[in-house]
């Protein structure tokens, strides 16, 4: 994160309009993204999709947060609860479509029954 924080600074000078928050957000995500789709298990499904959809994801969780009331005028280094919560939802929805699925075989069958 602390790249992508050192990449957007530069880029806006550190703007806090919503269109400066959006590609700040957006350049977070590019460096975040792939570092975390890196870090999925090796049997997610189309693991990279991860690492394509965190920079607009993070685009929309810093104007969320400015749209919320948050004073990003102080320019924070991470968005408030709000964008926090809106990106968190949105990104474990994600998570849950790529998770790997255990194979049927895999799974323990529950015995019927008390138990012996």
């Amino acid at each position: 994160m602390g790249l992508g924080l050192l990449l957007w600074a530069s880029v806006v000078g550190y703007g806090t309009s919503l269109g400066d928050l959006a590609v700040m957000g957006a350049l977070t995500g590019a460096v975040l993204g792939p570092a975390q789709a890196l870090a999925l298990p090796g049997g997610a499904r189309a693991r990279w999709a991860w690492a394509v959809v965190m920079p607009p994801l993070w685009a929309f969780g810093w104007p969320v947060t400015t749209l919320a009331g948050v004073d990003v005028a102080t320019q924070w280094t991470v968005f408030g609860p709000t964008g926090a919560l809106t990106v968190s939802a949105l990104s474990g929805l994600l998570i849950v479509k790529l998770a790997p699925r255990p194979a049927a075989s895999a799974l323990v069958p529950v015995p019927e029954g008390p138990p012996p």
